[in-house]
């Protein structure tokens, strides 16, 4: 995900956005935000894991231990546990759950959706593609001037693309998965003669 967030790939991003807008009346918006969700349960998770743990080497472990601090002990280890995990991001996403990710991500794109206005254009051909980091995920909101139905498969197939780019961090293969998708978009919607460009083509943070 890393090479998804250099300054050459964003200048690359900011690119392909223009070239596609010269053939279709929809309006892209590529964001990248660094999470989609706090995943406190993921630390906690953790905590009471290693916690667990602990309690049962206490409890069986043959050789006898001293268990005047063992409460405070217990507590100190489900807290560095927890700790630990929000450190960790491969141990924090294992534990986080996959539907859960898949729904921060969906969710935080609809709000960013309508919070930077992307409502607003003049034919309502909003389309934002939503880049989470932590989540190594993708999401596509499109506004309701855009029949999702009519962009059929082979929209879908690109946006399937932009997310396993993302998994993967490959940028080539985002840039080409967005190319693909303003392909599509104009065949469906292409652009009027008297188009305006309404919406910033660089990389949204």
């Amino acid at each position: 995900m890393n090479e998804l967030a250099t300054s050459d790939t964003k200048t690359r991003v900011a690119a392909a956005i223009t070239a596609i807008e010269k053939e279709t009346s929809a309006e892209i918006v590529v964001m990248m935000r660094p999470l989609s969700g706090t995943y406190r349960h993921a630390d906690l998770l953790a905590g009471a894991v290693t916690a667990l743990a602990y309690l049962c080497v206490f409890l069986y472990h043959p050789e006898p231990f001293d268990f005047t601090y063992f409460p405070l002990e217990q507590a100190a280890v489900f807290a560095l546990a927890a700790l630990a995990c929000s450190r960790l991001p491969s141990l924090r996403r294992a534990l986080s759950g996959r539907k859960t990710r898949e729904k921060n991500v969906q969710t935080a794109a609809k709000a960013a959706f309508v919070d930077r206005g992307m409502s607003k254009t003049r034919s309502r051909t909003g389309v934002l593609v939503y880049v989470s980091a932590f989540e190594r995920d993708v999401a596509v909101v499109l506004d309701v001037g855009l029949d999702a139905a009519a962009l059929g498969e082979p929209h879908a197939r690109a946006v399937e693309a932009l997310r396993d780019a993302a998994r993967r961090g490959r940028r080539d293969d985002f840039v080409k998965a967005l190319e693909d998708m303003g392909a599509r978009l104009a065949e469906i919607d292409p652009i009027d003669e008297d188009d305006v460009d309404e919406l910033p083509n660089e990389v949204a943070a």
